[in-house]
């Protein structure tokens, strides 16, 4: 039997599809407007239940605040970026960094972008899957 590729993720309900491919899921408020993260039924603005639609979120969104970790959380190799996105929808999201050292090059303000990376195995040998935010690529540099 042949190797198959054993994922999942960690929270499949933050996920969904977007024209750009697989995005964070948020929920907008049909009456007052209002984006929430993770997906919800009841407006925390307006109070209003039942009236919530799935947007997916933008992808991008700039650093609001960050530290980097020298102490181990669930198998994270040390030292380790984490801090708040501030996302274009005027949602604040909790999140590893990637692919950001040297940590100095991180500042308040900072353009990142969301990808979907392994965060560890789980004990059945499945690649967990996570949401994290990295260093805007730029062209040519």
């Amino acid at each position: 039997m042949s190797e198959v590729n054993k994922i999942r993720l960690l929270n499949p309900r933050y996920f969904g599809d977007s024209p750009d491919g697989a995005a964070l899921m948020g929920s907008q408020c049909k009456l007052c407007g209002q984006v929430f993260f993770p997906r919800r039924t009841l407006c925390s603005n307006c109070f209003k239940k039942d009236e919530m639609k799935d947007v997916p979120l933008s992808k991008k969104g700039k650093i609001n605040a960050f530290t980097v970790s020298n102490r181990s959380h669930i198998g994270l190799k040390t030292p380790f970026a984490i801090g708040y996105i501030d996302l274009p929808e005027k949602v604040r999201l909790f999140s590893i960094f990637s692919e950001c050292e040297p940590f100095e090059q991180l500042k308040i303000g900072m353009e990142m972008e969301m990808i979907i990376d392994k965060l560890m195995k789980d004990e059945f040998g499945y690649d967990v899957l996570v949401y994290k935010f990295r260093p805007v690529k730029r062209e040519g540099g």
